[in-house]
């Protein structure tokens, strides 16, 4: 549906950003609720949109007002940046949307008080970038101690064009180099041309790209569409979805739609070894090896939705979607 609500809730501004699921089809789109540490993330599927919630924990609360927020390339870890709080970074799970394991790095470490900027990583996943006003820093995520990797790249210039071209937004673009933005109406965006690099080797050049208007704050924040699935993932939905002519012709599971208490028809009487039972964001719900040509499911328990079943025989694997309602 289009120009519909999908909910409503008092949410930091500009912060909005997606990751593609493990699944490589599906994607998951998060915002986070203002002051406070919850974080929304959305399942968007071909069956519908989820809206799920977490609670990061203690970590500090999300500032309303400015800042980024941004996924990895390789989809593996989440930033968000933002005036009151500095960086908190988590390590994500395509599977399930969840994130974990926070790290900080304070306002008072980045010895700024001013408006706050962006962040972006770099190509290879490695590098995050903290655009603050007058300072560009630079962090390195495989390193254990955050603060013990913080290097500062860059400080404003004094150019103007006509307004102070200070640092704010950043963004990874196709061609591997991260574009900033100024707090101002300016007509350049600033440059990272090598961010895969580790400290000044990065490569940053202030005003470097002219533009053919003047622009101020905005950037587009386009995730990732080159992220692929996760080969061999436990939640690789995909492989569920793709019910085959053969396997129609062999098994059929009834009644589909349900209300929980299903059967497999198994038309051939082919001995199933066993099977597995996926909610919509690939979890897996149950699993049991067997040796029958019956099969009596019972998801009576579980909420309303799409389900995936999988079968394997002694050759070959058999899957099917299952409505519940």
């Amino acid at each position: 549906e289009k120009s519909s609500t999908l909910f409503s809730d008092r949410l930091t501004i500009g912060c909005i950003t997606a990751c593609r699921h493990a699944n490589g089809r599906d994607w998951w789109v998060f915002v986070q609720r203002s002051f406070s540490n919850l974080f929304y993330r959305i399942l968007v599927t071909p069956y519908g949109i989820s809206v799920f919630s977490q609670n990061a924990g203690s970590v500090p609360l999300f500032n309303s007002f400015s800042g980024q927020s941004c996924f990895s390339p390789d989809g593996t870890k989440y930033a968000h940046f933002d005036q009151l709080n500095g960086l908190t970074l988590f390590d994500f799970d395509r599977c399930n949307g969840l994130l974990s394991n926070p790290r900080y790095i304070t306002q008072q470490n980045l010895g700024a008080t001013s408006i706050s900027g962006g962040v972006a990583f770099s190509p290879n996943s490695r590098f995050i970038y903290l655009s603050y006003y007058t300072k560009l820093f630079q962090l390195d995520s495989y390193n254990s101690n955050l603060l013990n990797s913080l290097q500062l790249i860059g400080v404003y210039d004094g150019f103007t064009a006509p307004f102070a071209a200070t640092f704010y937004t950043a963004q990874l673009a196709i061609d591997n180099k991260i574009y900033l933005t100024a707090n101002n109406g300016v007509n350049y965006l600033h440059v990272i041309k090598s961010p895969d690099s580790m400290g000044v080797a990065c490569n940053f050049e202030q005003h470097s790209l002219q533009l053919p208007n003047y622009n101020a704050i905005t950037m587009a924040t386009p995730p990732n569409y080159s992220l692929r699935s996760v080969d061999g993932s436990v939640c690789d939905t995909l492989n569920l979805t793709n019910v085959t002519q053969e396997s129609k012709s062999l098994f059929n599971l009834v009644p589909n739609p349900s209300n929980g208490l299903v059967v497999l028809e198994n038309s051939s009487n082919i001995n199933i070894n066993s099977y597995k039972i996926f909610n919509s964001i690939g979890e897996l719900i149950q699993e049991n090896q067997i040796s029958s040509v019956k099969l009596e499911l019972d998801l009576t328990k579980e909420i309303a939705g799409v389900y995936f079943v999988s079968i394997s025989t002694l050759h070959q694997s058999y899957t099917f979607k299952l409505v519940k309602y």
